[in-house]
């Protein structure tokens, strides 16, 4: 599909594809492979939403460079897990071009080969945040299974970024804030 709009190499060829909410838009550029840009600027939710992306991922090359431009308020870590694993597996270079990223969206950022911090960005990181239903038992059963893969899920985004000692006080429900 041929658009008049201007990608990120702001020639008249690039090529726009829309993409399901909140990824609004990927555009390629060529170059010497493709790039790829994937904007998240809303809150990270159903998985599904991302399917055009993460196939758009799995077809990428050595050559070819993706580019998340994230302003993301948070969202469902489940997704989230889900696209730092297909963004950590991706071919191409990885580039997050961060302007506000909190939470989920700072699981996204963690996940990618380099980090470009725009001037005044903020990121923030807490402990995942859940609900549970059921009867007594299975409500318990159901905690005490999230607390542990939440843990293991935290120290393995985190580490190298925050210190074992605020990782702790993360686990233990204290929110980070960076500017």
């Amino acid at each position: 599909m041929k658009s008049t709009q201007k990608g990120c190499g702001g020639k008249d060829n690039d090529v726009i594809l829309p993409i399901l909410a909140p990824v609004k838009t990927i555009i390629e550029t060529p170059k010497r492979g493709r790039i790829v840009e994937a904007y998240f600027d809303e809150a990270i939710e159903d998985a599904f939403q991302y399917r055009d992306l993460i196939q758009k991922m799995r077809a990428m090359t050595e050559d070819d460079e993706l580019h998340l431009l994230i302003h993301c308020p948070g969202g469902d870590v489940n997704t989230a897990v889900q696209l730092y694993n297909e963004i950590i597996s991706c071919k191409a270079k990885t580039v997050a071009h961060l302007y506000h990223a909190y939470s989920a969206g700072g699981i996204i950022t963690l996940a990618c080969d380099e980090v470009i911090v725009k001037e005044f960005a903020t990121f923030m990181c807490h402990n995942v945040a859940y609900g549970v239903r059921g009867k007594g038992a299975e409500a318990r059963n159901m905690v005490e299974f999230i607390n542990k893969t939440s843990d293991k899920l935290m120290y393995h985004i985190y580490d190298g970024f925050l210190t074992k000692d605020e990782l702790k006080k993360m686990l233990k429900d204290e929110d980070f804030w960076f500017d």
